[in-house]
């Protein structure tokens, strides 16, 4: 007989001004017996963006990664990159948006994008930004919201 198992299932989920999707999901698998096992910690993110088709149909196009301890190395990564980045390094464009991208092996790019300056008195629009690098992106916002994100992950998979 296979022995039973108990399965508690954590998921997150948030939308951001782009309308684009992002679902942290956490799964702890443990084996019910009459020995002490260790459980089982699973964690995915799931980014969905919305498109269109060939026909020209609304679909979500989606990006799924299961965090492991590289995925967390090369988010550890992107943030002290960026974190020392300094604004006289960034490339001016007024006519388009700058990325500073840190891509990993994992598929997942961390960007940080200066949007152009709309007007003299305005000042640039910038966001930390996690995708495919492509198509498939959700905006976090600031500096700490990605520090944030990197830190639930590593609470959510023990690391």
């Amino acid at each position: 007989m296979l022995p039973l198992k108990a399965k508690t299932i954590w998921e997150e989920k948030k939308e951001d001004i782009k309308n684009n999707t992002l679902i942290v999901r956490i799964e702890k698998t443990q084996v019910i017996s009459d020995k002490p096992s260790v459980p089982e910690r699973t964690c995915v993110i799931e980014i969905s963006s919305p498109s269109e088709d060939d026909p020209g149909q609304q679909i979500k196009k989606r990006l799924e990664v299961s965090v492991d301890a590289k995925v967390l190395d090369e988010l550890r990564e992107a943030i002290l990159a960026l974190k020392q980045l300094q604004s006289k390094q960034i490339p001016k464009n007024e006519t388009g948006t700058v990325q500073i991208r840190h891509e990993g092996q994992s598929g997942l790019v961390v960007m940080y994008e200066v949007a152009p300056v709309e007007s003299p008195i305005l000042r640039s629009r910038v966001a930390y930004v996690i995708g495919n690098g492509k198509d498939i992106r959700f905006i976090l916002g600031g500096f700490t919201d990605l520090e944030n994100f990197h830190r639930k992950l590593e609470n959510a998979i023990g690391a």
